[in-house]
């Protein structure tokens, strides 16, 4: 979620920016999606989905953040 924090990205760009197998990628982003925590922005494509992050998922990091520094 964290890279999704500041732009949208592709599972293949993450993959790389990550160092991630595409498989661990997916399955990671499929969990987020179902938790709301981010968005599919071509949910309609087979390939070539778009992943941003939904404020569900801000508000998440939000709180992480502010416990990692109390």
């Amino acid at each position: 979620m964290r890279e999704l924090e500041e732009k949208a990205y592709f599972p293949s760009e993450l993959v790389i920016r990550l160092k991630l197998s595409f498989s661990s990628v997916s399955k990671n982003l499929k969990k987020l999606e179902e938790r709301g925590l981010i968005t599919c922005e071509t949910p309609n494509v087979k390939k070539g989905k778009f992943y941003s992050i939904t404020d569900g998922g801000r508000e998440i990091l939000y709180l992480l953040d502010k416990h990692n520094n109390s």
